[in-house]
């Protein structure tokens, strides 16, 4: 399973905070599922996959849109993220999707089919291979729960040197593995033997990226690569090694307003205007202070001094009028 965090601005969460970041435990708990808490936008659910690579099947849920996935090494954490983010959000399976530094030289074929090796421990002699995987958001619609999940079925046959790749979306009400499975009776299903309402299988892969804009971004593909991009630069391990700077300064610019520059001049102006009442503030302070000094070590003593001497003064001519009476 996975750890979790909230989506939204760190304050202090309430009680109802509290309530939606935990409804996925309870759920998963009780045997249920997740269910989205947002009108605004979808939200990430769930991922998984279904016979690819080691995983006969995997599964991890999010919590409001955030997921951490925790475990010993080797036992596949960055391989289920890297099927179950850049692939399908780009249906895109080239080698730069799997590594994002593209040095490892892995091709998806490697994530269907054994490949026989020493360090590969999956049984080898199969006819052909078959696995999914899919990612499901949620949002709610006049307050009933929608889903949108996206999928790639991909065959790998022993006789042939490629892949065959579907990508297929589910919409509605149904969901995969409470209403569509994936794997009946442990057997992967075939794409051409899923047949359910909401269940669609694309004719190409830009069919497919311009239906999941559409749906989940409400806008063109141009936009879906462009987030895909800005994921791909910032989700490896080492940011700072390869981080492209000028891309995600201009992704940020087309995502933020430009500012006013009467605003800026405006703001500049009162940064002076602060500085110069902080300088005025540490001139008085030092002021103050020096006048603390000159009074403790200067003032003090001598108008000590000066009454003394005028004391004495008046003592003496009190002594001589006395003196005379």
């Amino acid at each position: 399973m996975s750890t979790m965090s909230d989506e939204e601005p760190m304050t202090a969460p309430g009680p109802t905070d509290e309530a939606v970041m935990t409804t996925w435990l309870d759920a998963a708990r009780g045997g249920g599922f997740p269910r989205p808490s947002r009108a605004d936008r979808w939200q990430a659910l769930r991922a998984g996959v279904v016979n690819l690579w080691e995983f006969e099947t995997a599964e991890y849920w999010y919590a409001r849109g955030w997921a951490q996935l925790t475990g010993r090494n080797e036992t596949g954490k960055s391989t289920l993220m890297a099927l179950t983010t850049l692939i399908p959000w780009l249906a895109d399976t080239s080698p730069s999707n799997i590594d994002t530094f593209a040095r490892s030289g892995k091709h998806f074929r490697f994530y269907v089919e054994p490949t026989g090796g020493d360090g590969d421990r999956r049984p080898t002699g199969a006819a052909a291979n078959r696995g999914w995987l899919w990612v499901e958001y949620g949002r709610l619609v006049d307050g009933e729960p929608h889903y949108f999940t996206s999928l790639l079925f991909a065959e790998a046959r022993g006789a042939a040197g490629s892949v065959d790749l579907k990508w297929c979306t589910l919409e509605g009400a149904a969901r995969v593995r409470e209403h569509l499975d994936l794997a009946p009776h442990r057997t992967v299903a075939a794409w051409r033997d899923l047949d359910r309402p909401g269940f669609l299988a694309h004719a190409t892969a830009a069919d497919y990226k311009t239906h999941v804009a559409r749906r989940l971004l409400s806008s063109t593909v141009d936009r879906l690569e462009a987030a895909g991009k800005m994921l791909k630069v910032t989700r490896t391990p080492k940011l700072g090694a390869q981080l492209q700077i000028a891309f995600v300064q201009d992704r940020l610019r087309d995502a933020l307003p430009e500012l006013n520059r009467a605003e800026i001049d405006a703001l500049a102006t009162g940064w002076d205007q602060l500085d110069q009442i902080r300088a005025d503030l540490a001139s008085t302070a030092d002021a103050a202070a020096t006048i603390a000094r000159f009074r403790k070590r200067a003032w003090v003593p001598w108008a000590e001094a000066a009454l003394r001497y005028r004391a004495d003064l008046a003592a003496t001519a009190r002594t001589e009028f006395d003196r005379v009476t």
